[in-house]
């Protein structure tokens, strides 16, 4: 079966839309924004999760396959839905590198997501083994995480020798977290 929802990674959530745009929709153009991967086939069990590095847009085609595209570049020659406005500059012409990851998955979503932040992020996710000697070391903290729970930031505090851990969990699977600290 196909899926009928894209989920994709946004600012502390993940994103679930319609693949089918409304009927009011009249542009043949559906892309839409990411940060850091796009899926298809979470609801089914089966999947695909798509991580990149630096590439913020994506599109799945309304082709009966779920086929994904990933933008690579926006070069156009015009733009504008209702005005016609030149972009002679905006061709983009040139070598360009691009770095992308496609990540399969069977029942374990989470896993893939997990996978996913592991490639467009590996320091942020290294980070609890490479822990800072430094002046303002975090050494003294463990943190332990069950399920994907995402670290966004941890830092000392600014007015006090605290630290400040801030985490979200952008599955409605239930995570559980513990925070030691030996300091």
């Amino acid at each position: 079966p196909t899926a009928k929802y894209v989920y994709a990674e946004g600012q502390f959530d993940l994103i679930r839309r319609n693949i089918q745009p409304a009927d009011s929709w009249q542009n043949p153009d559906n892309s839409q924004r990411m940060n850091t991967f796009c899926a298809v086939g979470k609801d089914e069990g089966a999947g695909l999760v798509v991580a990149t590095k630096g590439l913020y847009e994506y599109e799945v085609y309304r082709d009966g396959k779920n086929t994904m595209g990933i933008t690579l570049l926006r070069a156009v020659g015009e733009m504008g839905d209702w005005f016609y406005f030149p972009t002679p500059a905006g061709q983009m012409q040139g070598e360009y590198e691009f770095s992308y990851c496609l990540i399969p998955f069977d029942a374990d979503f989470a896993s893939a997501v997990e996978s996913g932040y592991n490639y467009t992020y590996p320091k942020l996710f290294a980070m609890q083994e490479n822990r800072h000697e430094g002046e303002d070391s975090l050494n003294g903290i463990d943190l332990t995480v069950e399920g994907t729970l995402l670290l966004s930031a941890v830092k000392k505090a600014e007015k006090d020798d605290g630290v400040i851990v801030r985490m979200y969990n952008p599955l409605q699977e239930t995570a559980k977290i513990s925070l030691h600290s030996s300091t």
